[in-house]
This record gives structure tokens, sequence and C-alpha cells, in this order.
């Protein structure tokens, strides 16, 4: 959220930090984390426990409680109106306060994780790893990682999507096999994991990212070749 750091940015650097310990003839493992809902699940009273932590108090923490409590939504469809239903959870949709607002309220997950584990985060979507020599060692440390971080998520109301978790070991010797990881007993996946909007593969070959992309620019083209041709209407030939 803040001004002149895109997803570009994070991706790069968790690229970097992966091409790095490559050098230093490490691995890395890593989980990428969904929170569901992460923006319409926030516990309000939770979030102003933390704004009075923080020391915000008086008329703006009075100001911002009014602004999040006794909102109000409906639905409109065809002319039709529903009857208004309390949002007794989240921080409002497109409001300029709510990035803010959502980084105060998970501002401490970092300080949950054992040492020796680093966290990258852009809005809600959340990737944890660590590195070492060994994947069996790296694997116990990045499950401790992840109850540590159920455990926080618990506590704060925030529901973890393990459906669309995934774990990942990035590797150069075909020798290491990372263990299993698991998420309140559910087995996450291990799969090419695409984290804001670049795939990561085991080596970083991004041999599967440019397949994607070159696809994507092909079936683009093709919608433009018939857009651009040199006739119009039907085709002569079915006439």
């Amino acid at each position: 959220f803040r001004q002149c750091y895109s997803t570009e940015d994070q991706a790069t650097y968790l690229s970097q930090e992966i091409e790095d310990l490559f050098q230093d003839k490490k691995l890395v493992l890593a989980t990428w984390i969904d929170l569901r809902k992460a923006f319409d699940k926030v516990w309000k009273e939770g979030l102003l426990k933390k704004l009075r932590n923080s020391r915000i108090k008086g008329r703006m923490y009075r100001w911002i409680k009014a602004y999040l409590h006794n909102r109000k939504a409906r639905v409109h469809l065809d002319g039709l109106k529903s009857k208004k239903v309390l949002l007794r959870h989240g921080v409002p949709q497109g409001g300029v306060l709510s990035p803010t607002l959502f980084l105060i309220f998970i501002n401490d997950l970092v300080a949950e994780l054992p040492q020796g584990v680093k966290v990258a985060m852009y809005a809600d979507d959340l990737v944890i790893w660590c590195t070492n020599e060994y994947a069996t060692v790296a694997t116990k440390l990045i499950q401790r990682a992840v109850d540590a971080l159920t455990s926080w998520a618990n506590r704060l109301s925030v529901s973890i999507n393990t459906d669309k978790c995934s774990t990942k070991l990035f590797t150069l010797s075909p020798k290491q096999k990372a263990g299993t990881i698991k998420i309140n007993g559910e087995l996450l996946k291990d799969k090419q994991p695409t984290y804001l909007g670049v795939t990561f593969d085991d080596r970083l070959t991004w041999k599967q990212h440019i397949n994607k992309a070159a696809a994507k620019a092909r079936r683009k083209l093709a919608i433009l070749r018939k857009l651009s041709g040199t006739t119009w209407g039907a085709s002569q030939k079915n006439t």
C-alpha cells in the first residue's frame, strides 16, 4: 500500500531472496497462506484494541470507532432493494483508511513467527519462508511457523482458506525432498505457486511463467488478427 511500491517489487524481492540463497548453495522452503476474505473479516473489536495499544486515543480513536461501527449494506438489483444488513465485521471496501487499518490489524503477525522465518505480504497475499542446507530442518521450522500463524489467526477470528494455501521447496539439488506441511490437520498442496501474477518453479527457471505469458499473448493476438482482417461480415466460402 506504499507509494511507488507495486506487486512487481514484492515478487522481485522474493525471487531475489531465493536466487541469493541458491548462490550460497542453500534451499528455500516457502508456504503461501490465503486469508479468506481478509478485508471483509477484520474483527472490529480486535482492531480497536490494537489502536488503543498503539496509543491512538481521544478524538482520533472515537472518530475511527464511529467510522467502523453501525455500517449497513443492501443490494440493488433491477430496481429492487433488499433490507439493510448490519456489517458486523470488516473494514469498508474501497475506503481510504481501510488499507492502513488492515495493516494495523495484522501488524503483530511477524512477531508470532519463530526466528529464522521471513514473511512477505502485499495486501492479503502472504508468503512465509525459511532457508537451510537440509529440507527436513526447513520443514520443521515452517511447520512451527504455520502453527504459530494459525494460533494468531484463531485469536483474531481470521479464517485461513487451506484449499488455496500451498508450499514449495526451491532447490538446485534433486536429492532434497520437502516433508509435509499441515494447517489444522489438512495437508497443503505442493504445486507451482503463482505469487502476484508470477509463477515460481522450484529452480527459478521461469519456464512455466514464460509459457503462460506466451499462451496468453497468443490468445490476445488471435483476437487482434480477427479484428484486423481485410474482409468483414460472413465468410464468402459459406455463401
